[in-house]
């Protein structure tokens, strides 16, 4: 993921999106200390939310992903 964050702003690109639950820690102040801002893709959500009382609402996982490092949140398409 590193080589890929270098290759990113080599390129000049503003934000990158990623997946939140797998190396969104690792990564986070790589972006941040490159300028770069973090998209975080919700990959893994529908893991979680297929247990339909995890007891966990989308809005606590968003808020934890932020506070690890996220720019934005990437939360689907409304149906």
């Amino acid at each position: 993921m590193i080589k890929m964050a270098v290759f990113a702003r080599e390129l000049g690109v503003p934000i990158v999106m990623q997946g939140g639950f797998t190396v969104n820690t690792t990564l986070a102040h790589y972006w941040r200390d490159n300028g770069l801002l973090l998209h975080i893709h919700r990959a893994m959500h529908a893991v979680i939310d297929r247990q339909k009382n995890h007891g966990v609402h989308f809005r606590v996982l968003a808020k934890a992903l932020r506070l690890s490092g996220g720019d934005h949140i990437h939360s689907g398409t409304v149906v």
